[in-house]
């Protein structure tokens, strides 16, 4: 298990998760003689678990119908690998007094406080669970939950995109089965809040609101899924957290420590390092070439004409190059000749030999791979059975120049298959082998239109570094609002994708309905914020350099934070009406042991009032200031919150009002660097490489940057006057410094 790496991304959760176990205690409680039970936060019931049953022959087993019994009660304790030490009750059910149908659900609650995994055994399987009355419904329900309380909110995901979903729940709407409902976050006005999801068989897992059972929470193997085998186990965990952002970090560690995954491919992958280039679904050239010319010929002058402005380290070519067979499907993953008719190991070449992210889409049932290689052939696609189907179209990938795998579609192959759904192993051995061949050749995977289930899954395969966090960009759709989905993407180890985005207004000639986009800056702040790939699409001709500049350095390295913007936890306090998603992010980016936080929010439906304690600032003094409009600085306390305005919704194609800040901290000198404002993250590596205070008036920082490159730099002095100095980088250096200081009347110099 590469532990190390695990902690990377975790430390900050397990250090709070110690302090929420010692105050927070989160504990089921079974009755021995009829296996009700409860679950409690605090001391206070929470939730009353449900019916248990599992489909066989059919028809439901069930507590609630009668005819599944408790047969024996045991209790026990153990320890866990990951989870560590834990009490068990376990309750044996059978179909009568010598029935075959045997269900085990395993309780176990464990010593921090804070985790509680239900486990479902079959020692003799079950045949005959499909749920053919409700797909979407269950073929096993342990556990169930009962309460659909008004002091609770929720929050969970859905659909392709893993699309956020909230509401109250004493309302839930959500949809469940096999489009999504997982993770499930309940949580209260105090922000106390449980994680519920699959722990294992995370696409043969199902969580909905069982029709059966009177649409109550029932968590289990998916409805569709006609057998299950002999010695089956699954298990759901359900952990408690102090926030739903705190909670999300330990339930996703938990996931990852399971695995061993870390995060060093999502962080080490070129295409979350360097800046990229799209062609896909709202990129200019989707399906589209230049006037007269093939896409051999447009790709290697889309190439050139970046080359003179930007430093695009990787190009993405999508499903048009490749060819189709019935349902749209791939027919043959190789270049079309009419598309590259030198081949793509040519048009690589004339590309500077870039590295390639190459898209592929669900099989064809008349893909002609399966005249060699073991597929699931049905009606409207098909499915490689074996790694030896990726095995060799990846490895004549890359020898074109592939390091990237992007697997779309993925929603697509699993809605529309039945093998996919019926069978326990299958969807997941799929991913399995997708994910074992790309190993082998040292390249990486992007998920694509992933449901929910997917992003789980990432979780046990080491390759897959990044998923995309929202639906297909279009000039002028709402792309940008991916803060929920990339909390639950970059918590499972992945780096969120916002996708491809224009930066100028205005391309004519582009293949889509408006050739508009009138939210440039905002799609390009969020691109830099999301701490995952950063990709232009623009028309040739049409890329405003320096707005794609403020995402990265001018070799093309991206500027990052420490970690993705997530939901700012206090936009969750909705309880006098139904609660909304909220738009308002933040993140921080760590310096020489010194934070700065940033925030943005767009299209807010209320005013929200932050105080440093919501962005985990503590101990420190820190001044806050107005990106686009630096005549707002204003000292960051408890006695000067910053209060963000409503601003109210607009239609998609419209401009969109948003907000952004910095908020920097106030060296013991006094001084305080806002940072370089030709960058969305003004103090981030590795523009900023430290800051010291270097005497008791005096600020001393190290920027990095290209030979004869000029770097200019805001700082507040210890008066509070914003001071704005350059140095260059020599010619034959990577970095210059800045010192200033006051002298004792006051005087400030650099």
């Amino acid at each position: 298990m590469r532990t190390e790496t695990v902690a990377r991304l975790c430390c900050c959760v397990l250090g709070v998760a110690a302090l929420a176990s010692a105050a927070s205690r989160l504990t089921v409680t079974v009755d021995t003689a009829t296996a009700a039970f409860n679950v409690s936060v605090d001391g206070e019931v929470w939730l009353h678990g449900g019916p248990v049953g599992v489909r066989s022959g059919g028809e439901w087993f069930s507590t609630q119908d009668g005819n599944l019994a408790v047969q024996n009660v045991t209790t026990g304790k153990g320890t866990d690998a990951v989870l560590g030490s834990f009490t068990s009750t376990t309750v044996v059910y059978q179909n009568g007094q010598n029935g075959s149908l045997v269900v085990h659900a395993i309780f176990k609650q464990f010593s921090s406080g804070t985790v509680l995994v239900f486990e479902q055994f079959f020692p003799n399987g079950a045949n005959g669970t499909a749920n053919k009355a409700s797909s979407d419904d269950l073929a096993s329900c342990f556990p169930s939950f009962t309460d659909k309380k008004t002091a609770f909110n929720y929050l969970t995901f859905q659909g392709s995109f893993a699309i956020p979903h909230t509401g109250r729940w004493n309302l839930p709407i959500f949809t469940g089965g096999t489009n999504g409902g997982m993770p499930m976050i309940l949580y209260d006005e105090a922000l106390r809040s449980l994680v519920v999801s699959p722990f294992d068989n995370f696409m043969a897992a199902s969580q909905t609101l069982s029709g059966h059972f009177g649409d109550i929470l029932g968590c289990g193997v998916q409805g569709q899924v006609a057998s299950i085998p002999v010695g089956f186990r699954h298990a759901t965990i359900v952990v408690l957290g102090t926030s739903p952002t705190q909670a999300m970090y330990q339930w996703g560690a938990a996931l990852l420590q399971k695995s061993g995954k870390g995060s060093d491919v999502a962080l080490n992958d070129i295409t979350t390092q360097k800046l990229g280039y799209y062609t896909d679904n709202g990129a200019f050239y989707y399906y589209t070439t230049e006037p007269k010319k093939n896409y051999e010929q447009t790709m290697q002058d889309v190439f050139n004409y970046q080359a003179t402005i930007l430093p695009q380290k990787y190009y993405q070519f999508d499903s048009w190059w490749y060819s189709k067979g019935l349902n749209g499907g791939v027919k043959l993953w190789e270049p079309r000749t009419d598309i590259f008719p030198d081949g793509a190991a040519y048009v690589d070449a004339h590309m500077g030999k870039l590295p390639l992210v190459l898209h592929n889409r669900y099989f064809s049932p008349d893909t002609d791979y399966a005249a060699n290689f073991s597929f699931a052939i049905e009606n409207y696609c098909a499915l490689p059975l074996g790694q030896d189907t990726f095995d060799y179209i990846m490895s004549k990938a890359v020898q074109w120049g592939m390091t990237m795998y992007e697997q779309d579609w993925l929603i697509t192959t699993y809605q529309k298959m039945a093998i996919t759904r019926n069978n326990v192993n299958v969807a997941r051995q799929w991913l399995i082998n997708m994910g074992k061949a790309a190993s082998t050749l040292g390249i990486t995977i992007q998920y694509c239109m992933p449901l929910p289930n997917y992003l789980l899954e990432s979780t046990e395969i080491f390759s897959v570094s990044q998923a995309r966090a929202s639906d297909d960009y279009q000039p002028g759709n709402k792309n940008w609002q991916i803060l929920h989905t990339s909390l639950l993407h970059w918590v499972l180890g992945l780096a969120p994708y916002k996708d491809v985005f224009w930066t100028t207004p205005s391309q004519t000639g582009c293949p889509y309905a408006l050739c508009r986009e009138p939210n440039t800056v905002l799609e390009t702040l969020v691109s830099a914020l999301s701490g995952g790939p950063v990709a232009i699409g623009d028309k040739i001709g049409a890329t405003d350099q320096t707005l794609a500049l403020k995402t990265c350095m001018l070799d093309g390295t991206l500027i990052k934070a420490d970690r993705p913007a997530v939901p700012v936890d206090k936009t969750y306090i909705q309880f006098d009406s139904a609660p909304v998603i909220v738009h308002m992010g933040e993140t921080s980016a760590t310096v020489s042991g010194l934070s700065w936080h940033y925030v943005y929010a767009a299209e807010t439906e209320f005013d929200i009032t932050l105080n440093p304690s919501d962005l985990n600032i503590h101990g420190i003094s820190a001044f806050v200031v107005d990106y686009f409009n630096t005549d707002f600085v204003q000292a960051f306390s408890d006695d000067s919150p910053l209060t963000v305005k409503a601003m109210g919704y607009v239609a998609p194609h419209s401009e969109v009002t948003f907000k952004y800040y910095v908020i920097a901290p106030q060296l013991p000198s006094g001084w305080t660097l806002l940072g370089d404002w030709s960058k969305f993250l003004t103090v981030a590596h590795p523009r900023v490489k430290d800051v010291t205070a270097s005497a008791p008036n005096a600020i001393t920082t190290n920027v990095l940057g290209n030979p004869g490159e000029v770097i200019t730099l805001k700082l507040l002095t210890p008066s509070l006057t914003m001071m704005t100095v350059s140095c260059t980088v020599a010619n034959n250096s990577k970095s210059c410094s800045v010192t200033c200081s006051c002298a004792d009347d006051g005087t400030c110099t650099c």
